[in-house]
């Protein structure tokens, strides 16, 4: 019936849980948008789509600052609103655009690169869900084509130090090439606007390898 939002007690918690958060959040809008791609929507879709922008905005404008306040334990309108976004607004897009007879807008490529990652012994015992989902946005990105949102989002990952590559993740590029067969497998991109395949993956991923390498040498 209702929902409680105590930001007092969220600024005094540890940072990793908003942090986690702000990657899963950050994923709704783009694998929400790309999911339901060139489809006529049903009302609900459709406000749940235009919707999942609230969930990307907030969080390039806030986020940073937000975590910093976390850190700090301040309970800031930075934080609020980035609360807001992270709880509030994904959850009323997640509803929306929830499984029905026809499609699945609710997940994406960035989840299947989280859950292909979880096929490793112990992963998620060392790597929350979000953050995963947050570094998996920048392979969803390269894969779309998005070439100045993955700019975007790489230096968004880095402002709040979420993961921008494999060696964040304890991973090596000779593991993910490993696992790249099964992401096509995933339930989250079999409703997609075109077939992912293991070639387009392998050079997304070589593309952020190759940006990280540019970063380094900066």
């Amino acid at each position: 019936m209702h929902a409680f939002i105590n930001t007092a007690i969220i600024a005094a918690a540890p940072s990793q849980y908003l942090w986690a958060g702000l990657g899963d959040t950050c994923a709704k809008y783009y694998e929400a948008t790309i999911s339901s791609r060139g489809e006529e929507l049903e009302h609900f879709n459709a406000l749940g789509v235009q919707m999942s922008r609230q969930c990307l905005d907030p969080l390039l404008q806030y986020g940073a600052q937000a975590m910093a306040d976390n850190r700090n334990r301040h309970c800031s309108y930075a934080l609020e609103q980035t609360v807001l976004a992270v709880i509030v607004t994904t959850g009323l897009v997640s509803i929306l655009i929830t499984r029905n007879h026809t499609a699945d807008y609710n997940s994406g490529l960035a989840h299947s690169v989280f859950y292909t990652m979880t096929t490793l012994p112990h992963f998620e015992e060392t790597h929350l869900h979000g953050a995963v989902v947050g570094f998996g946005v920048l392979p969803l990105l390269l894969c779309d084509g998005q070439m100045e949102e993955v700019e975007r989002i790489y230096q968004f990952n880095q402002a709040v130090g979420l993961p921008v590559s494999l060696a964040q993740l304890e991973i090596s590029p000779e593991q993910m090439e490993s696992l790249l067969p099964l992401i096509p497998k995933t339930k989250d991109v079999a409703h997609y606007p075109y077939p992912v395949t293991v070639p387009m993956l392998k050079q997304a991923f070589a593309q952020l390898e190759a940006r990280n390498r540019l970063d380094q040498n900066i």
